[in-house]
């Protein structure tokens, strides 16, 4: 189905418009939601910091109560300070006896002697603490006080308590009976002795000796220093206890907030103090219902233990009963390690609010999506119903300016002569029918180039279109290398014309060495249109070096070069012939010849220098001036006549050798011929001399005999 431009255009446009209303809508509620879950994780993210750094505020608050408390066990200020009391009451009870006895003295109804006894025999049952507590006597002798009674080491009774046992005290090893007496010679009759000593038991002394803290106090009147003590091991328990018991009491965000306490035992640890669930102190927490941390279902209570063991402190997230609501809601806990008691201690907070708000934020989200939806498919309508209408409207003038252009594209395509268009849009359309004019103008102008080429008219004037014009500068491209192919066929052609010039004349005159040097020497001048030339062959004196003599030349001063002879490698023409290779200079020196014109002398342009060899052989060499300079094809062209003038010479010099060998050959055959028949002659001479001297011969010697 063909659709015209104007439908596309619709479709097109109405495309587009849903496209883009879906993909801004898209776009819009991908923001809404990642904003929506950014501000709903800062949301969560803020909350928790602020839970986290409030249950880490009351933790470390909590944290600095323990550690404080638990420091006071050493503390001798703070045990007095906690145990003075307590012990000054013991101490009380005892002297309320001694006063008892002291008034009955008093009164004289006991001698000092009895009363003594007898207030000894009461402090001495006297038992606290588990009957690990009690009262000692000793008295105020110096340096060493004797002991009065000690009711669980009564050996030592009536002794001097100078054994270096009891140098113990004070923490430099003091005497401690010693430091008693003198504590108690203070003016309140008071004080306090810290020192080490074996605690006793229900069943008697044990065998471990531990640090105690003892309030002494002297009873003047009698000279007696009591004193009563606590066991520092003890002391730690109470205070332990009362450290759990402050913890217990600590609350936060209206009572709701609270401490509990666990050991560090693995794998399960044990509950120490939980101040809502007491049912669970001493209990080791293995119930599966501890089963609850975030995302595993870890027992939390080991979870706890297992962070804190990792780095100290940290903070868990797992599900528990909110009594407030009796719910199973979240909660995070932060929980620290106090490791001299290898205790964990905890708190957490509920943070199901927040998951209620994050949800509550939520469902405004979605509703702001749904209210964007709504919105963009209203905005949607109407922009695709005015999209409509608009392309509609616009379409028209623009479809039938489209319409124009494409029916002179395809009148064009069919090679069709077109008439430019009327432009009178001043948007795309309209540069695109100015574009399509220039076109056309530049088919008319390729048409009437083409034209000129066909004429052989290449001079034809031409301009492509632009840089980017492949078509007008390929023409013109071609246009320039058929220039280029003419050039070189001319060259060709008055190469071939000059070499058939020359040859007729070797031809002519092949006989007669002087006149074909003479006619070769001006036809080459001619034909180069050059101004001078000089023309010089080898010469050969017998016994002598080969030299160059002129033979002829061409507009030269004759009575400067008739008779010029040069030396072989004499001057650049004896260079020539010697190196066997032309010469062309260019740069001439004022004095090296001159040219004789209608104007007077002037120095050539350029000189060539071409010595004339053929298989090698230099046979002369011809030097040509000129007031231009020569084409590298006229040096290829005296190449070409300078090899055929040299082999015709060889040839003539050949022959003329040969001829002149030919006549010496005949006359010294003559003279041979002349002196063979003078010696025939003589021959004959000689044998008829012999004959006759012979025949005397034998005449003789007849004679004789």
């Amino acid at each position: 189905m063909k659709l015209s431009i104007r439908w596309q255009l619709l479709i097109l446009t109405i495309s587009i418009l849903v496209i883009t209303v879906v993909f801004f809508a898209a776009l819009s509620i991908f923001i809404i939601v990642k904003k929506g879950k950014a501000d709903l994780d800062n949301y969560r993210k803020e909350e928790m910091q602020k839970v986290s750094s409030t249950l880490k505020d009351y933790i470390d608050m909590a944290y600095q109560s323990v550690e404080s408390s638990y420091k006071s066990i050493d503390n001798k200020e703070y045990l007095e300070k906690f145990y003075g009391h307590r012990l000054k009451s013991i101490m009380d009870i005892a002297i309320s006896a001694i006063e008892k006895r002291a008034k009955m003295v008093r009164e004289k109804k006991l001698s000092l002697k009895e009363a003594q006894r007898l207030a000894i025999e009461d402090i001495e049952a006297m038992r606290f603490d588990d009957k690990t507590g009690y009262i000692w006597i000793n008295d105020t002798l110096s340096p060493y006080p004797r002991m009065i009674m000690h009711p669980t080491v009564p050996d030592l009774n009536g002794k001097i308590l100078e054994d270096p046992k009891f140098n113990c005290a004070m923490g430099i090893n003091q005497n401690l009976f010693q430091a008693a007496v003198e504590v108690s010679a203070s003016a309140s009759h008071e004080g306090f002795v810290n020192y080490i000593w074996p605690k006793p038991s229900a069943n008697g002394l044990t065998t471990i000796s531990v640090k105690k803290l003892s309030y002494v106090y002297r009873y003047s009147d009698w000279g007696w220093v009591m004193g009563t003590g606590i066991y520092l091991d003890d002391a730690q328990a109470d205070i332990i206890a009362s450290i759990l018991e402050n913890l217990k009491t600590l609350k936060y965000d209206n009572g709701h907030g609270y401490f509990w306490v666990n050991d560090l035992t693995l794998p399960y640890p044990r509950m120490v103090m939980h101040p809502i669930v007491p049912s669970l102190d001493g209990q080791i927490l293995d119930d599966p219902e501890f089963n609850t941390i975030k995302g595993t279902n870890e027992n939390l209570y080991k979870a706890m233990v297992e962070k804190v063991k990792k780095s100290d402190k940290g903070y868990v997230e797992y599900t528990w009963l909110n009594p407030q609501t009796n719910k199973i809601e979240a909660k995070v806990s932060y929980v620290r390690k106090f490791a001299p008691l290898n205790w964990l201690i905890g708190s957490g907070i509920y943070i199901g609010h927040i998951q209620e708000n994050i949800i509550q934020r939520e469902n405004e989200t979605n509703s702001q999506i749904r209210l964007v939806i709504f919105a963009i498919i209203g905005i949607s309508i109407v922009l695709i119903l005015g999209g409509y209408f608009a392309t509609f409207y616009l379409s028209g003038n623009m479809v039938k300016t489209i319409v124009q252009v494409k029916d002179s594209l395809q009148s064009l395509s069919l090679g069709e002569t077109i008439e430019k268009l009327e432009v009178k849009r001043q948007d795309e359309i309209g540069d695109m029918t100015k574009s399509l004019n220039n076109f056309v103008d530049g088919i008319n102008s390729y048409s009437k180039f083409a034209e000129e080429i066909g004429k052989n008219n290449l001079d034809a004037s031409f301009k492509a279109l632009s840089d980017k014009d492949i078509l007008g500068n390929s023409l013109i491209q071609m246009r320039n290398n058929l220039k280029q192919i003419a050039a070189v066929e001319k060259e060709r052609a008055w190469h071939n014309e000059g070499v058939t010039l020359i040859n007729d004349v070797i031809r002519k005159y092949s006989h007669d060495l002087k006149e074909l040097s003479i006619q070769f020497n001006r036809s080459v001048v001619n034909y180069l249109k050059a101004n001078q030339s000089a023309l010089y062959l080898l010469e050969n004196e017998r016994d002598g070096e080969p030299y160059l003599e002129l033979y002829t030349c061409y507009a030269f001063d004759r009575q400067k070069h008739l008779t010029a002879r040069v030396a072989i490698g004499e001057g650049v023409i004896g260079q020539a012939v010697l190196e066997k290779n032309y010469i062309y200079l260019t740069d001439i020196p004022s004095d090296f010849v001159k040219i004789t014109s209608g104007l007077g002398l002037a120095n050539p342009t350029s000189i060539i220098i071409f010595p004339l060899v053929s298989n090698d052989e230099a046979q002369g060499v011809i030097e040509i001036a000129s007031f231009e300079k020569f084409m590298p094809y006229e040096i290829e062209f005296l190449r070409k006549i300078t090899e055929d003038i040299a082999s015709v010479i060889t040839t003539a010099r050949v022959t003329k050798n040969t001829k002149m060998l030919l006549e010496e050959t005949q006359q010294m055959a003559e003279a041979m011929k002349s002196q063979e028949e003078e010696l025939r002659q003589n021959n004959e001479e000689l044998q008829a001399t012999q004959e006759e001297l012979a025949r005397k011969l034998r005449e003789a010697e007849s004679k004789n005999t």
